[in-house]
């Protein structure tokens, strides 16, 4: 592709192996890129003084074609040809001549395509087909930071010519006859691979990209049989990052926005890029052209965490930038709260809701009647007393700088299904009043039924005469100036029986046990044991004393 710097031995070396193919008619040839640079070295023995020239233009100084004048200019006392930027036109044999030179020999060049025709097949074939001495590479390489990038090249030499070295490679120290490969590097170890091969693939990966690998320029050159070399031009490693330029980068809804995965470089492998919306990938609904994602007539569902990647390099994604989708209130609605039924003077609470970006501002409310529609507060919420013969329709309006939105509405009116205040309290204090009699002609019945069984009660009477208890049997019938009320009055008589029995001779004391027994259905029993005095305990059996009571009601 070209001569250059430590090259330049080469160069000279080669070109003394030209003069000798001149005089058979046959050129040394080599290839170049258009749009790269190349360098052409004079063989010492041809003599100071002299000029280069392009063999179809004729033996004229190339320094002062128009063609070439701004292009090229020479170095060491006219040893080194310079031709930059160079053109298809290019094309041809370039040689140099002056006065102690009998005849001039030359080099052929051959300008082929564009560094992006590096992968092409087409372009391998030309290159073997003419047998030149080249390496053809792209001379800037941008790739992301952290990722991996392929160094794509191509190199071709005469088919007689037999391949030994290959060697990529970013620093030649001075005294050495080839550069150490960059495999060796400390900085590259473990992350270089050569994935080309002898023949015409010369490309080089390098993995983990990180910035100081920027600092260095890339070369590569290869040794045929013969021991010739030949190395190609530099290559500039540039690294970047993605980033997300949204525009614009607030919107109200309708309105359309543009996506940019922005590169600080223009990346070298035609890359696909990939966009997500809130870490997910953006649906199909939207255009995607090269690195830019349009978003048409948004809605507020678009707004949200835009980022984007490269397709093979996802992990190496963009920060997010954020996409602010403004609306007017949508979904406006009404509510009421209030406690217990809707009654004339009852104080509901009605409280507006409404979803807006950005929030709402401000809030109105309204009654609206037959004849017009007032406002009559602001706020989110309002209380509102409800009064009879007052009603109307109730709506609150929600604002943003957007736009507005009304709710629903709210009925006030109390015809027909409110009942008024009066009646609702004359009502509850009459229902009152008949609760409490309710209560205390039930408590009186109970009380003079309570009286009655304890008056129908009588007492046992124990008489001690010769260690015998006795009861006594009588009608408990009281007199009415005993008891302070009239015997006829009374609708029950009671009776009580008591029997004695004769004492076995055991003191027992006297402890009452509680046993029922039914005989039928209008006589009670209550069964009493006797014991002696200090006894220890009571006995049953057969010294039971019975007491019975029989009610009958009297006859009129």
């Amino acid at each position: 592709m070209s001569f250059t710097g430590k090259e330049t031995f080469l160069a000279t070396y080669i070109f003394l192996l030209a003069g000798v193919f001149g005089e058979q008619g046959r050129y040394f040839s080599i290839c170049a890129s258009e749009g790269s640079t190349v360098v052409f070295s004079r063989p010492p023995s041809e003599g100071k003084g002299g000029f280069w020239y392009k063999k179809e233009l004729g033996v004229k100084n190339l320094l002062h074609m128009p063609e070439y004048k701004t292009r090229s200019s020479t170095y060491d006392n006219t040893r080194l040809l310079l031709i930059k930027d160079v053109k298809l036109m290019d094309s041809g044999v370039f040689g140099y001549t002056s006065s102690s030179t009998r005849e001039s020999h030359g080099v052929l060049l051959s300008v082929m395509g564009t560094p992006g025709m590096v992968n092409s097949t087409a372009l391998t074939q030309s290159l073997l087909d003419k047998q030149c001495w080249s390496v053809m590479h792209s001379s800037r390489i941008c790739a992301l930071k952290g990722s991996s990038v392929d160094m794509h090249c191509l190199y071709s030499y005469p088919k007689d010519l037999k391949i030994t070295t290959t060697i990529w490679y970013t620093d030649w120290k001075p005294l050495k006859n080839n550069p150490d490969d960059i495999s060796v590097d400390e900085q590259f170890q473990n992350r270089v691979e050569y994935i080309g091969n002898k023949e015409n693939n010369c490309t080089l990966r390098i993995n983990q990209l990180r910035e100081r690998d920027t600092l260095k320029k890339y070369k590569f050159r290869f040794i045929n049989d013969q021991s010739t070399g030949y190395s190609g031009s530099d290559i500039k490693l540039s690294l970047t990052n993605l980033q997300v330029i949204v525009n614009p980068i607030t919107v109200n809804e309708g309105q359309n926005v543009s996506l940019t995965c922005r590169t600080t470089c223009i990346l070298s492998t035609n890359p696909i890029y990939i966009w997500y919306k809130n870490s997910h990938p953006v649906s199909d609904k939207h255009i995607g052209i090269n690195n830019t994602q349009h978003l048409n007539q948004v809605t507020s569902e678009d707004a949200g965490s835009y980022s984007c990647a490269v397709k093979g390099h996802e992990e190496h994604p963009s920060p997010a930038e954020t996409l602010n989708v403004r609306y007017a209130p949508k979904s406006t609605s009404l509510s009421v709260s209030r406690s217990g039924e809707l009654v004339e003077g009852s104080v509901v609470t009605l409280t507006c809701n409404s979803d807006a970006n950005p929030p709402v501002q401000n809030y109105t409310w309204n009654k609206k009647t037959e004849n017009e529609t007032v406002v009559i507060g602001t706020g989110k919420s309002i209380n509102l007393t409800l009064a009879s013969g007052d009603g109307g329709l109730y709506y609150c309006t929600a604002w943003n700088e957007v736009g507005f939105q009304n709710s629903s509405t709210f009925q006030d009116t109390l015809s027909g299904a409110v009942v008024p205040l009066a009646a609702v309290s004359a009502a509850a204090v009459v229902s009152v009043i008949v609760i409490l009699l309710v209560l205390i002609l039930v408590w009186l019945r109970k009380r003079g039924r309570n009286a009655s069984r304890v008056n129908a009660l009588s007492s046992g009477i124990q008489q001690r005469n010769n260690h015998s208890l006795y009861a006594v049997s009588g009608i408990a019938a009281t007199s009415s100036s005993e008891q302070g009320m009239d015997v006829s009055a009374s609708d029950d008589v009671q009776y009580a029986s008591v029997q004695f029995k004769k004492s076995t001779g055991r003191e027992m004391p006297f402890c009452p046990t509680a046993q029922s027994h039914q005989e039928e259905q209008d006589v009670q029993y209550a069964a009493v044991n006797t014991c002696r005095p200090n006894a220890a305990s009571c006995t049953g059996g057969g010294e039971e004393v019975y007491s019975t009571i029989n009610k009958t009601r009297t006859r009129p």
